[in-house]
């Protein structure tokens, strides 16, 4: 996890509910479904870059499912690519 206490982008991985997003905080929680072997993730983060209390602008849930138990989504694995 990077730490925001500079601002920085700080990468959450949630367990068992993806939980309210913070300043600067991408979260995230995947959950693994055996009877149809399938993985779904849920992502959320902060649309808002300033940095500061009232400064968070939390962008829509994006959920994506994988086929398989998927073991390698964790924030090591993420990787932003932007501007």
């Amino acid at each position: 996890m990077l730490s925001n206490a500079n601002g920085l982008l700080e990468v959450v991985q949630a367990s068992g509910t993806l939980g309210t997003v913070g300043d600067n905080q991408l979260r995230f929680v995947t959950t693994y479904d055996a009877q149809d072997n399938v993985t779904h993730l849920q992502l959320q983060f902060d649309t808002n870059s300033a940095f500061g209390t009232g400064q968070t602008t939390a962008g829509a849930v994006v959920a994506m499912d994988f086929e398989g138990n998927v073991q390698n989504l964790i924030p090591a694995a993420l990787q932003y690519v932007g501007p």
